[in-house]
């Protein structure tokens, strides 16, 4: 499943890569997802009598929002599979792959039984064995059972704290000794406050109850 949005400058070379593998795909689904410019069309010409690919499109909104535009587009082409089948792919628009990439992931899940999900630059070794380099051997986040990583919301906002603790540190740094803190409350707050006010949610003042039950609270219970 491979969701495009305005990628004219790349994807015929991705195409074409798709199309030249050393073991086709069973099935390929394009989902253009509202492009404003000539990627339908350029899949289109592209795929010819490969009757495996198809394009479909989805209606969204037209601003590219990472994260949340690109999994939406997903889904989308995941409800729309006519193919039954054991191992799934999430490529991007603008992706060249090496003509056995396909080949070289299946074989890593019959070799293993217990691989989940395999992804990342493909390296093939002198001595013919193949490693898998995910996020270019940088940090990366394997959560949920599509390997999606957290959502944009919640990355957000964890920058939103790292950034607020910086300008903590800039004004008030010089007065702290050496050591670890917790983030401030009021940093936790504001960043939270933003993130509701940004989705139209607002929060109700706790009742007696649940002050009672909030600063009772112990671990475990």
């Amino acid at each position: 499943i491979i969701p495009v949005f305005n990628e004219q400058d790349f994807i015929k070379k991705s195409v074409e890569s798709l199309i030249n593998q050393t073991i086709k795909p069973a099935e390929i689904i394009y989902v253009n997802d509202n492009s404003t410019d000539n990627s339908k069309n350029i899949i289109k010409n592209l795929i010819g009598k490969c009757e495996w690919i198809r394009v479909i499109d989805h209606k969204s909104f037209q601003e590219h929002v990472p994260g949340s535009k690109v999994i939406e587009a997903f889904n989308f082409g995941l409800k729309n599979l006519e193919t039954q089948f054991d191992i799934i792919c999430k490529f991007d628009g603008d992706i060249i792959l090496p003509k056995n990439y396909i080949e070289k992931i299946i074989e890593i899940f019959n070799e293993k039984e217990k691989v989940g999900i395999a992804g990342g630059n493909l390296y093939v070794l002198k001595n013919g064995k193949h490693l898998i380099l995910l996020a270019e051997g940088r940090l990366v986040n394997l959560a949920q059972p599509t390997g999606q990583g957290h959502p944009i919301e919640i990355m957000d906002g964890s920058f939103g704290i790292q950034a607020l603790c910086i300008e903590h540190l800039a004004k008030f740094g010089n007065k702290m000794d050496g050591g670890v803190y917790d983030v401030p409350s009021d940093i936790d707050n504001q960043v939270a406050k933003i993130a509701l006010a940004s989705q139209g949610v607002t929060l109700d003042a706790p009742s007696k109850e649940q002050i009672q039950y909030r600063d009772n609270w112990k671990e475990g219970t």
